[in-house]
């Protein structure tokens, strides 16, 4: 096993010839119920863990007023950067506002690479995604 800054009690620890040499802190989704992506976020960056929740202005139209809102870019999910080696990532299903971790067999799912990376390089410091077509 590596060595890990963080302890690691209570969870499973990843398998070591399962990870690649880059897979250490990547990115992982996490289904939050529907409207509880700000709390969930909230939740887990208490818990130590880096969260990333991208925002999108939105235009609505009520009772005949038009104002922007600030909506999630992915509705009902946030992203994680985990090391499953050494993090442990069982309890981030029993947080407030979280659904689950998206996963694949007993693990959880990483993003693809490059792609969070990529949307962080085009937000804002507020957490607004300037879009763009190419994006």
């Amino acid at each position: 096993m590596v060595e890990c800054q963080k302890p690691n009690p209570g969870s499973r620890p990843f398998p070591r010839a399962a990870l690649s040499a880059g897979d250490a802190g990547r990115w992982y989704a996490v289904q939050c119920q529907p409207n509880r992506e700000r709390g969930a976020a909230s939740h887990l960056r208490n818990q130590d863990y880096e969260v990333f929740l991208p925002w999108q202005r939105k235009t609505r139209h009520h009772a005949r007023r038009i104002e922007s809102v600030l909506r999630p870019f992915f509705p009902g999910y946030l992203f994680l950067r985990l090391d499953l080696s050494c993090d442990r990532w069982r309890p981030i299903n029993g947080t407030f506002g979280v659904v689950r971790l998206a996963m694949q067999g007993d693990w959880p799912l990483q993003a693809p690479s490059g792609v969070i990376e990529r949307l962080k390089d085009r937000c804002g410091e507020d957490g607004i995604v300037q879009w763009l077509p190419s994006l």
